[in-house]
Parts: structure tokens; C-alpha cells; sequence
């Protein structure tokens, strides 16, 4: 079998080729930049489910707020941090995480250790001693926090104002928010650090968080009112123009780098916006398969529904990466996944517990004990306000179920 080139990145974030769509939220990026270099951030918090696209955003933004992308012909000039947190990420975890990206994007534009050295020693010492919050006097986690937030204003009053170093602030990144342990009190710590910023007049730090939908339960669970620091942004599927562009530009790359022409109807179009439903990750995934499965020289809604459909094709491919784990080996019972089931069919709308009974095939106090371990797992949500109402945390994973469900 000859090799061929394949465009599809089903692996990867995408920030550009076949990146498509996001224009609202990359025109709104671009005005909170503007403003950030004004003294007048604005934060943004992206939410979606998984395979929505995130991900693909937030190195976007990077690249953006880096200049390294221009929009409009406006070259930003940011320093940004990427950070990337679990629920094993303490606070000190978080400023060591912190300081040695710090360091290695100062690096990059070849200048010295000065900044990290003078400002960030404190962390440098945790590092040394292998640091334990409230091993030793004077080492609380508040004692921690304000020594992270006063060297972080140092640092902005260091690069934007300093004689070494000009830039227009920092952006700080920071993905899968959602999964912030307890501990860590992500809202509360970033609410007191813009707050300090403001009174010392470096108010020049932008962070963006993204995460799944419950990412604003864990804010609002540290702090009541740290959801007023962000703007919170929902990425939705994909439209079918987007998904055309994706498939047209993927076209052009093969024809480019191996000068074959690939022939795409209407109908094959129409066939892959509607097996992906807009979902980036779904389309890069049977994208790909269906450059793997092709034979000839043009690909046919038959061969975009067998190359999602078929024995280790995309579905399959997608389910093991994202839903099988959850669904079997977190899910050790079976009724448990009866609710799924019955839920799915409703997507990710509302649905009362009394419809879930109509359907489940169980005692009453299964059924509470199944939507209670499935709370407690942030695999369905619970209606804010509303007694006794819930839903599906992503879409895709009901698209999933219900499709699984169908070939079993």
C-alpha cells in the first residue's frame, strides 16, 4: 500500500490551515487585548464540551497575543503563559508551574535571568526545600498567595515599563479550569490577584480560562462572586459553511503537496457536517479516515458514512479516546448507564427525574443512587434553581451513546 498525505490532525490542536470559524470569539480576543494594553482587561472564560474545540482556540490566542498571527493588521505584543492544571494542582504546584513558564518565554526572546531571579526567588527556594504549605512559619497559603501576587505585579511593571524587556502585558491561559481540585480555589486566588493588581497599578494581566460546562460551578464553588472577573463565551458546533471551508482547504493541501486532484460533491459535504455535527474533533477524526479509506478520486457520502461508521473507523477511534473509559470503567453499574441511555435521547436538554422513571427499568432508590453517582462524577448537571432536573455535560457524549447504543 502507498503512502499518502493526510491534512486531518485529529491528534493535535489546530490553530491554523484547517482551523475554521470562531470569528466572534477571535474578534473578541483581539478587543480584550486591545483593552488589556489599556489598563482595562477583560477576561474570558471559553466553555464547551469535549472536542468542541477549545483547545484549538486557546493556541490560537497564544500565537495571537504572541504577534506571531495578525488580525487587521494589528500585531499584538504580549509575553503569554500557557498553563495547563488537573486536580492534583495545589497552589504551590500552580506558582512553580507558573514561574518556569515564565522563564522559558523569557528565554525565548534571549534575554537574562534578571526578571526570575530578583522578582521570583521565593518560588526558587519552595523548590529547593521541597515545599509544604504550613511546614514552617511564615508558610500559609495566603503567605504564598501574596507573595505570588506581588511578584506577579513586579513582573508586569518589569516588562512593560522596564529598560530590557517591552511588552504590552501578560496573558495568562489557563485550560481544563474545570478540573481545579478544592485546594487550589481557583476563583477566590484569581480574584485576589486582579483585584492587587488594580491597587498597584498593573492592571495589565489578561487570563483566559476555558473548560467543560461545569467550569462555572468550580469558580462560583471557591468564590461566590469570581464569576464576575470573566466573560463567559460558549463554543457551539461548527456551521456547515465552516465544515465546507475545513474540507475544501484539506483538499487543496493534498492537491498541493502530492498534485492530486480530489473530487468533493455537495452531497459528501452535506454527509459530513451532518456524522460530525459541527464538532472539530469528530470532523479532523473522520476526515482522516476517510483519506485513509479512499480508493479513487472521490470521496462519496458512502465512504464518509462507512469511515465513521465501519468496525475501527472514526466512531470507534473517538469513543476510545473520550467516552469508552466513562462510560464502562467509570461506570461500573449498569444502571447507571440505563439513566445515560435514557438521557441521551434528549441530547443535552432537560430532563426531570419523574420522565427519567418512566423509562428506567429499576427501583426508585436505584434510580437516586444512579443520578446522585452520576452528579457527584460531573457527568450530568444539575439544573440550577430547579429540583430534581438534569442533563447530559456534552452533547457529543449523548451522540455518542446513542450511536453506540444503535450498533450494539
Amino acid at each position: 500500500m502507498s503512502n499518502k498525505y493526510n491534512p486531518f490532525k485529529p491528534n493535535y490542536p489546530i490553530y491554523g490551515g484547517l482551523f475554521a470559524g470562531r470569528f466572534k470569539e477571535i474578534e473578541r480576543i483581539d478587543d480584550a487585548l486591545y483593552q488589556t494594553s489599556h489598563d482595562n482587561p477583560t477576561n474570558l472564560m471559553f466553555i464547551g464540551e469535549r472536542g468542541i474545540g477549545k483547545t484549538s482556540l486557546l493556541l490560537l490566542t497564544k500565537y495571537f497575543a504572541n504577534g506571531d498571527i495578525v488580525l487587521d493588521r494589528k500585531k499584538h505584543n504580549f509575553l503569554t503563559l500557557q498553563l495547563n492544571i488537573n486536580s492534583n494542582t495545589t497552589i504551590s504546584d500552580f506558582i512553580i508551574k507558573f514561574k518556569n513558564q515564565l522563564q522559558r518565554e523569557l528565554h525565548k526572546i534571549n534575554k537574562t535571568q534578571k526578571v526570575v531571579d530578583n522578582i521570583w526567588g521565593f518560588v526558587k527556594k519552595m523548590e529547593i526545600s521541597g515545599f509544604k504549605i504550613n511546614d514552617t512559619a511564615g508558610t500559609t497559603s495566603e503567605q504564598l498567595i501574596d507573595d505570588f501576587t506581588y511578584s506577579f505585579s513586579e513582573t508586569i511593571n518589569e516588562l512593560t515599563k522596564g529598560n530590557e524587556i517591552k511588552k504590552e502585558g501578560i496573558v495568562v491561559i489557563i485550560d481544563e479550569a474545570d478540573t481545579a481540585c478544592k485546594e487550589l480555589r481557583l476563583g477566590a486566588f484569581l480574584k485576589s490577584l486582579t483585584e492587587t493588581l488594580v491597587f498597584e497599578n498593573t492592571n495589565k494581566a489578561l487570563f483566559i480560562l476555558a473548560g467543560l460546562p461545569n467550569v462555572a460551578e468550580v469558580l462560583r464553588e471557591s468564590h461566590e462572586s469570581s464569576l464576575r472577573l470573566f466573560e463567559e463565551h460558549t463554543l457551539k458546533p461548527l456551521k456547515k459553511k465552516d465544515v465546507e471551508y475545513i474540507l475544501k482547504k484539506a483538499i487543496s493541501e493534498i492537491k498541493e503537496k502530492e498534485g492530486k486532484e480530489i473530487e468533493l460533491p455537495d452531497n459528501a459535504i452535506e454527509k459530513f457536517h451532518e456524522v460530525s455535527e459541527g464538532y472539530p474533533h469528530f470532523l479532523q477524526q473522520i476526515g482522516f479516515c476517510v483519506i485513509s479509506n479512499l480508493k479513487n478520486n472521490e470521496i462519496t457520502p458512502k465512504l464518509v458514512d462507512d469511515s465513521m461508521f465501519l468496525e475501527d473507523g472514526a466512531l470507534d477511534l473517538i469513543g476510545k479516546r473520550y467516552y469508552m473509559d466513562l462510560y464502562y470503567n467509570k461506570i461500573k453499574v449498569d444502571s447507571y448507564r440505563q439513566i445515560l441511555s435514557i438521557m441521551a435521547k434528549e441530547w443535552d436538554m432537560w430532563i426531570s427525574k419523574t420522565d427519567i422513571r418512566k423509562e428506567f427499568k429499576g427501583s426508585g432508590s436505584e434510580l437516586n443512587n444512579g443520578i446522585k453517582a452520576l452528579r457527584d462524577r460531573n457527568i450530568i448537571l444539575t439544573k440550577r434553581g430547579v429540583r430534581g432536573v438534569y442533563r447530559l455535560q456534552w452533547l457529543s457524549f449523548a451522540f455518542w451513546i446513542r450511536i453506540h447504543k444503535l450498533r450494539s
